[in-house]
């Protein structure tokens, strides 16, 4: 039952605590595009990236200021597959979907 009670009480604990992460993910991908028209193209893409995590846990309830702690994953797997559709010769929207994020941007081609 000890251990049992300390799991518990850390567990009842983490709802009242205030969790910060920041993380920075720098990807290198390899991109295959697949043209439709002149306007509209999808893509996928895959590859590594490297990912830098700083993770800050207020815990006062469980008698602990300050929980901070940092990682470094060299190797993180990313999955990617977008749409983009010009509006310009060299100016687009880019929508790319997959793991570990969803995103939508701009694309200037040159």
């Amino acid at each position: 039952t000890g251990v049992l009670s300390v799991v518990n009480a850390q567990k009842s604990a983490d709802f009242d605590d205030d969790c910060d992460v920041d993380q920075v993910w720098v990807p290198v991908v390899f991109q295959w595009n697949f043209f439709f028209t002149r306007v509209v193209s999808v893509f996928g893409e895959v590859g590594p990236a490297i990912v830098y995590r700083s993770i800050s846990i207020d815990c006062p309830s469980i008698g602990d200021d300050d929980c901070d702690d940092t990682d470094l994953e060299l190797f993180e797997p990313v999955f990617w597959g977008g749409g983009r559709f010009l509006f310009s010769d060299s100016v687009g929207l880019v929508v790319r979907l997959g793991t570990p994020a969803v995103t939508v941007g701009a694309t200037f081609l040159m």
